[in-house]
């Protein structure tokens, strides 16, 4: 069984094996795009599981500098994520599920375009 820790620490390994990609976990940090941030996941408990949460809901924030090629990157970047993700099922054995739409993100001062991905783990 994995923990909510475990699961966030298995995330951000393996958004840190896509190259030039900065991985945070504080969304309030100083953020240096093309970058990725692991916020707190929301938690689900089955009925009759006991204590420990059964499934975690994380969302990933994938924030690229605003400029002229910000598509491109973002279309470059999406399947490398994906790509990521799948190795976080590979490794676990339990069934993870995304979803990815676009958003902007206040960093600062400025608005930077990327994805919210929500990462459904199963612990």
């Amino acid at each position: 069984m994995t923990t909510p820790a475990q699961a966030a620490q298995l995330l951000e390994t393996a958004l840190r094996t896509v190259e030039g990609l900065r991985v945070y976990r504080d969304r309030g940090a100083s953020i240096d795009p093309p970058a990725a941030i692991v916020g707190l996941p929301q938690l689900g408990w089955q009925t009759y599981c006991g204590p420990a949460p059964t499934h975690a809901r994380f969302r990933v924030d994938l924030v690229v500098p605003a400029d002229e090629l910000a598509n491109e990157r973002l279309w470059r970047l999406i399947p490398l994520v994906a790509e990521a993700l799948e190795a976080v099922q590979s490794a676990t054995l339990a069934p993870v599920e995304y979803a990815a739409s676009p958003a902007m993100f206040t960093v600062g001062q400025t608005q930077l375009p990327g994805y919210e991905i929500q990462v459904d783990f199963a612990l």
